[in-house]
């Protein structure tokens, strides 16, 4: 029975990475979590199918055109909520969601056309089952016969309150955490942050007065210290120049440097390196003091890694977690139309919807969507039976 439950799953998992090498998608961080998922939806099929076959002796013909709707219809909504990420407009997110919902309708082609050529030479054995999960699961289905309102209002009590709880998810994207455990490069960047303020060049462009350009920088050294900071007017003041430099009194800069803090006559660059944005709350702050400092004084352009970092990876994390609630709430209303009764739909929305709000309310964003998919799935088998 493991055989035939496992086997399946590791092939489909394997089959969506050579859809990425077709697709020409290179293994990222986050691709990399796409095989596991489908491993373990790819396992709970296989658990089901190989479970009715032996529990019934069936062939494996009539496993399949019993337990597969349920099993297609989990990898279709599944798909479903990868596709919805392509609302982010982001182009490694767009093929995170492409891989992501392809991969779920290969997976599980593999999985059901493997399972039944192996279910042709692979019985599963006559001994009895463990059914200490289903005697679990049978318990807590009675307790709850015996409240049905109050485990109702329960259900919609907490998911209200998952609901506000995940509006007030703050969305949070340390870079760090994608290095493995006691990475030396994390230890040298925390190092550099403490003795020349940060790995990472802030750049704010100032047009025009050379006036603004000195309170700016005054301004930004305050907050990063003078370590961090770097302009045409620090460099004037270190020659020893009064007011804005000319050409002549640059002559002792490498032509390099001068390019970059002075690209054009009438362009000032201030650089400031700040350690990671979102490494911890102090640097979280600090960047944020910046950028406003930046924008009050009249910055033409705030841009760098960091500005990335904090202001664009946050709205990135804000539109993923928007998908997935309309892929909650599509995936909910495909299940309802599946089975012909649309008023199944508050009946469904309540054990499909509260995981993902529970989740994002408490755990980071990118979890989601494994703990939708193995919702759906779960309550799929209800309905089927």
């Amino acid at each position: 029975m493991v055989l035939l439950a496992v086997i399946p799953a590791l092939l489909s998992a394997a089959s969506v990475l050579a859809l990425s090498v077709w697709l020409g998608h290179p293994i990222t961080v986050l691709s990399n979590v796409i095989p596991i998922l489908l491993l373990v939806l790819g396992v709970a099929d296989g658990v089901h199918l190989a479970g009715y076959l032996k529990a019934t002796g069936d062939s494996p013909r009539e496993t399949i055109l019993r337990i597969g709707p349920a099993c297609a219809l989990t990898a279709i909504t599944t798909a479903l909520a990868f596709t919805s990420i392509m609302v982010t407009r982001n182009a490694q997110l767009f093929d995170f969601a492409v891989l992501g919902g392809l991969g779920t309708l290969l997976a599980f082609a593999i999985t059901i056309s493997t399972f039944a050529l192996l279910a042709l030479v692979i019985r599963p054995n006559t001994r009895s089952t463990p059914n200490f999960t289903g005697v679990l699961a049978q318990r807590l289905a009675m307790f709850s016969l015996r409240i049905p309102k109050t485990v109702i209002a329960s259900g919609v009590f907490v998911l209200v309150l998952s609901i506000f709880g995940f509006q007030q998810t703050k969305a949070w994207f340390p870079l760090y955490q994608n290095l493995p455990s006691g990475s030396q490069t994390v230890q040298v960047n925390d190092a550099i942050s403490d003795d020349f303020g940060g790995v990472f060049q802030m750049i704010v462009e100032m047009e025009g007065d050379w006036r603004e350009t000195e309170v700016m920088v005054d301004a930004l050294t305050k907050l990063a210290g003078a370590e961090a900071v770097l302009s045409t007017v620090n460099i004037a003041r270190w020659l020893g120049v009064d007011g804005a430099p000319v050409a002549e009194d640059l002559t002792l800069v490498p032509s390099e440097v001068v390019g970059q803090v002075r690209p054009i006559e009438t362009v000032s660059r201030i650089f400031i390196s700040v350690p990671e944005p979102m490494r911890n709350a102090q640097a979280a702050m600090l960047f944020d003091a910046l950028y406003e400092t930046a924008q009050a004084g009249g910055a033409a352009r705030v841009y760098g890694l960091p500005t990335l970092m904090r202001q664009e990876a946050v709205s990135l994390i804000s539109q993923l977690s928007k998908g997935l609630v309309i892929a909650s709430l599509g995936a909910t209303f495909v299940v309802a139309i599946a089975f012909g009764s649309l008023r199944l739909f508050p009946l469904l929305l309540v054990p499909n919807v509260l995981p993902l709000m529970v989740t994002g309310a408490s755990l980071h964003i990118w979890s989601v969507v494994s703990y939708r998919g193995s919702c759906v799935d779960h309550f799929l088998r209800y309905c089927d039976r």
